[in-house]
């Protein structure tokens, strides 16, 4: 925390205001679930990011799976830079000296995420731009056996939450900003396809290296997010106006499947 001068307002959460709030979303013991959290949301929890961890890892128990994402969006295609704009000339280089990923020194979107890594029983799901990381009765078995090709597709980590009937969580994340959508958007078979790469480790040598991924986009998830909500099937809750919500992966992918095929 930063101390200044400045009069903004600080409301604590404590831990157990926290859980009692996961409990009451629908979080049970025993589960798997996928945290994807904002950058500031431990801010507000007394305890930090570690306090934020723990109460997690209290409410799934021991005999559940936490998971979170740790992305490395840097180790991407250069090209498709918007912020900053790669100039052309540059681009050949930018591959060569890309370095590969390592997901445990890789920049992470949140201090939730940085903690949760340093935890000595995690686990990860490598991928060279779109790693995941996972505690729990189910972490191996759900990090286990992800191709290159299709971050988001078929042998993804999504895709195992989905057939294990797993829950999503949404801690001051939009979700219609969040990556929780785009298993549906690989099954709805509407998003186009484009050729992607990183630096990758190839035994001895790291090379850089293309593979397949879709156009993810958010273009039309604002409605679905609202209609998600009016079906119930996105949760959403106020926690010192901090937003929470939790999906069920299997209902909200399916549901969101069939809205991007309605409406693509």
């Amino acid at each position: 925390m930063v101390l200044s001068n400045s009069p903004e307002i600080f409301n604590p959460i404590t831990s157990e205001a926290f859980l009692f709030e996961l409990k009451n979303l629908g979080i049970k013991k025993g589960m798997p679930l996928l945290v994807i959290s904002s950058k500031n949301f431990s801010k507000q929890i007394i305890g930090g990011s570690h306090a934020v961890v723990e109460t997690l890892l209290n409410s799934v128990g021991t005999e559940g799976t936490l998971i979170m994402e740790a992305f490395n969006i840097l180790n991407s295609e250069p090209s498709f830079w918007k912020r900053p704009v790669i100039p052309q000339h540059f681009l050949k280089s930018m591959r060569e000296f890309m370095p590969v990923s390592n997901v445990y020194y890789d920049d992470v979107a949140s201090e939730i995420v940085d903690n949760f890594r340093k935890r000595p029983k995690v686990v990860y799901s490598f991928h060279p731009r779109f790693s995941y990381l996972a505690i729990g009765k189910l972490a191996k078995a759900i990090t286990a056996g992800r191709e290159l090709n299709y971050a988001f597709g078929q042998t993804s980590l999504l895709q195992r939450l989905y057939e294990l009937n797993g829950h999503v969580l949404f801690l001051g994340k939009k979700v219609n900003q969040s990556t929780a959508l785009y298993l549906a958007q690989y099954h709805s078979g509407k998003f186009p396809k484009i050729l992607q790469g990183a630096k990758v480790s190839l035994g001895i040598e790291n090379k850089w290296q293309k593979y397949l991924e879709l156009r993810h986009h958010h273009r039309y998830d604002e409605k679905l997010v609202t209609e998600l909500i009016d079906y119930k099937l996105l949760k959403v809750s106020e926690l010192n106006q901090q937003t929470i919500a939790l999906a069920n992966m299997r209902s909200f992918s399916d549901y969101a499947r069939d809205y991007y095929l309605r409406n693509i």
